[in-house]
């Protein structure tokens, strides 16, 4: 499947280059995730209960040794 660049990268570069964290948010399916898939070096799923766990109780030790840009999904 070829993927179809959205109007937001351009501004998401910017961010991306000046602030150390950016939220993407929109409805179900319009290529959110797919896009800072683009960006990110590591991605993590905090929806698996285990990796949840250790992210709540130390967010800072669980991101340290992680690739930057970090995708948190």
């Amino acid at each position: 499947m070829r993927y179809v660049r959205r109007l937001i990268e351009t501004r998401l570069e910017g961010l991306l280059a000046d602030v150390p964290a950016v939220l993407l948010t929109g409805p179900r399916a319009c290529g959110k995730t797919t896009t800072a898939r683009r960006y990110a070096a590591s991605v993590i799923h905090l929806d698996d209960p285990a990796i949840g766990g250790i992210f709540r109780q130390a967010p800072d030790v669980a991101l340290r040794d992680l690739l930057r840009p970090v995708m948190l999904d």
